[in-house]
């Protein structure tokens, strides 16, 4: 009897496996999301007064950058560091900004940025691209796509003897499984000669763009409904903790800085801005601050947060009334995200026609020169 159940029991499964899926079965299949790569990007930048039109324009175009880099799939995510850089008898040598994925305080820190000083060349770039590769933190092994982009008009000053040399630099980044591309400006002979061994010792590329970066800004109809609506998408943010007060707070401050600009080009870096913000997120970390995403997430129970580490609305309200204003703000944020990727298309064609009108060329801007390498480099980290 026992060992007739057995065999009734083995010919149901092999039945059961002979058959085709059903279709609620099939369904029930969850692909594995596939990850994007991890890139840790830092701009080396020649902050001296020759640098001006450079610097100024990727205020503006940073936004740009990223949101063009996030549109590869699977999706990468992305940390950016800073490193401003000048000479010895300068108000500084270096700035070092460390890798974070939180580009609201990376363009907070990049607005710091201001061109003055030099006015003689070389600069101290040894120090600049050292610090580059030692004072950054930097993952281990070869896994992220590592990257640094050392921008200037000046060679390096080979005669200071302190113990700095971009030789030594490079041997080390490649080491670390770290590129360094060069992007001269202007059309210094002396520093394209630097430029482009600092390149081919860093196993990285050199490019020479126009002296003031060669970016345009054109401004559009959509630019100032698009800063409004990214304020619109820091009023759903559910700040939860310490940590999600402080970054509302942060979040408040960068929305006013978009929505008073002092120029045009402020209003197109904030409706770049926009736009990154409803694909990415308002960080790479949402859910350590932000209670709708943590939740989404499974990082925290919503009955088990603590009243006071709730946003105070809510604080008094019973479980089922929490998850309900849940629903009410993740249907807003998607209203939200919806509209602005709608203004977004829209604002990408009319500058595309813009672009047309004018006859301009901006191939051989800084921001297209970024992106389009990041986009070739990305392409051969997937095939390895």
């Amino acid at each position: 009897m026992f060992y007739s159940k057995i065999q009734a029991a083995i010919a149901t499964a092999i039945l059961l496996a002979s058959l085709p899926f059903s279709a609620s079965a099939q369904d029930k299949i969850v692909k594995p999301i596939e990850k994007g790569i991890d890139m840790e990007i830092v701009f080396c930048v020649d902050t001296t007064g020759s640098m001006g039109g450079l610097i100024e324009g990727a205020k503006v175009k940073v936004w740009s950058i990223v949101n063009e880099i996030i549109k590869q799939k699977p999706t990468p995510s992305i940390k950016i560091g800073l490193i401003a850089y000048r000479d010895q008898g300068d108000s500084y040598v270096t700035q070092v900004f460390d890798l974070s994925d939180d580009l609201d305080a990376t363009y907070k820190n990049l607005l710091t940025f201001s061109a003055n000083g030099g006015g003689d060349t070389p600069e101290h770039v040894n120090k600049a691209l050292d610090d580059a590769v030692t004072q950054i933190k930097w993952s281990e092994g070869p896994d992220a796509l590592k990257v640094i982009y050392l921008v200037g008009d000046a060679p390096p000053h080979m005669d200071y003897n302190d113990g700095f040399d971009y030789h030594k630099t490079t041997e080390n980044a490649v080491k670390k499984y770290i590129y360094i591309n060069t992007i001269r400006c202007g059309n210094d002979e002396t520093a394209g000669a630097a430029w482009q061994e600092i390149a081919r010792l860093g196993e990285g590329k050199f490019f020479s763009i126009d002296a003031t970066g060669g970016m345009i800004a054109i401004t559009t109809p959509m630019d100032k409904e698009l800063t409004e609506l990214s304020s619109k998408l820091t009023s759903t943010l559910l700040a939860y903790g310490d940590a999600g007060e402080a970054k509302m707070k942060d979040m408040e401050k960068m929305d006013e800085t978009m929505s008073a600009p002092a120029s045009s080009s402020m209003v197109v870096a904030g409706a770049a801005r926009a736009e990154l913000m409803a694909d990415k997120g308002f960080s790479g970390k949402d859910s350590e601050y932000d209670l709708l995403e943590a939740v989404k997430a499974n990082s925290v129970k919503l009955e088990e947060v603590k009243p006071e580490d709730l946003p105070e609305e809510m604080r008094k309200m019973t479980l089922d009334e929490k998850k309900t204003y849940l629903t009410e703000k993740e249907k807003e944020r998607e209203a939200v995200k919806t509209k602005i990727a709608e203004l977004s298309k829209k604002r990408a064609e009319y500058i595309q026609d813009e672009m047309k009108k004018l006859n301009a060329n901006d191939e051989n801007a800084f921001d297209k020169v970024v992106v389009k390498n990041l986009q070739e480099m990305i392409q051969k980290k997937q095939t390895k």
